[in-house]
């Protein structure tokens, strides 16, 4: 999967803007914090941030972070969308802990040949999103997002593991 169908996938979840008072990110659009677009020199209101704007973020700090384009294809949008939910690095130390390798928080020439050599995909993808979902139960706010987080995982699990998606 490239950048372009993970994003798609991503802005489903993602949604338009919101400002939920129980979502410790605050003011967001597309999924994208407004911590995070003024780190990128986003100075405008939240509630007009341009899509193009959003996009070259996600491609930046979410997509470039993790190395995902180095990343078998099937890996892509599990590693990319837990990276857009959860950060970078907790998505990349999910998957070294599935795959073995130490676990750093940063893409490097171990996890990528780790990843690549793992025939067993959908028990990789699966057992990635049952870390991420085990994490987002622990988190204090689950009670409110359950069901939306719920759905979300479950959506990348099965897109995922559909090759035919590849």
């Amino acid at each position: 999967m490239e950048f372009e169908s993970a994003l798609v996938h991503v802005l489903a979840s993602e949604g338009g803007y919101a400002n939920h008072p129980g979502d410790p990110g605050g003011e967001t659009r597309y999924g994208i914090t407004k911590r995070t677009a003024r780190a990128h020199g986003y100075l405008g209101s939240m509630r007009t941030l341009p899509m193009a704007t959003a996009a070259r973020i996600y491609k930046v700090s979410y997509w470039d972070a993790c190395q995902c384009g180095q990343l078998p294809p099937w890996l892509r949008l599990a590693v990319f969308d837990a990276a857009v939910h959860s950060g970078p690095a907790q998505s990349v130390r999910w998957l070294q802990e599935v795959l073995g390798v130490p676990v750093t928080g940063r893409i490097g020439p171990e996890t990528v040949a780790a990843a690549a050599g793992r025939t067993d995909h959908q028990a990789v993808i699966n057992a990635m999103l049952d870390l991420r979902l085990a994490y987002l139960q622990r988190r204090k706010n689950w009670k409110t997002f359950k069901k939306g987080w719920t759905n979300r995982i479950e959506k990348i699990r099965k897109i995922s593991n559909n090759p035919l998606d590849f």
